[in-house]
């Protein structure tokens, strides 16, 4: 059965801008700051990447309007896993493939940390989805 799982685009957007600008904050070297003026870049960015995550687990994506905050995933979600769970993935993954595209001509350390991180989480995404939808237990 298919689940529907609400991603907050300006969630996604916060947690970027408040993100780089701890590590511009807190890194030696600075890296550029993203602000509220890449909004709308930022926001497209969440869109792209929401659609090619949707399409590498097989889920369906409603795009949001243009006055609408939530991308709308509709996706197998086995009975063992929590939705509250996947969407905490799926936007860890958007957010990081968004820095990793931001910073990749600007900043190679902090881009190539983003992709880690991303393959990382969309790694733990497709390993919940593919969770057994019950366990059974073993017999002796």
């Amino acid at each position: 059965m298919k689940t529907s799982i609400a991603i907050s685009v300006s969630a996604i957007v916060g947690n970027l801008l408040a993100e780089t600008a701890l590590r511009h904050h807190l890194s030696p070297d600075r890296p550029p700051l993203l602000t509220r003026d890449q909004t709308a870049a930022l926001r497209r960015l969440a869109a792209s990447e929401t659609a090619a995550i949707a399409a590498a687990v097989g889920a369906s994506v409603n795009p949001p309007d243009d006055d609408s905050d939530i991308i709308a995933l509709e996706v197998a979600v086995p009975a063992s896993a929590s939705p509250a769970t996947l969407r905490a993935l799926v936007e860890k993954t958007i957010g990081a493939r968004i820095t990793a595209t931001a910073y990749a001509g600007t900043d190679s350390r902090t881009a190539a940390a983003s992709r880690a991180t991303a393959t990382e989480s969309f790694g733990a995404m497709r390993a919940l989805l593919s969770a057994p939808a019950a366990i059974s237990p073993t017999r002796f």
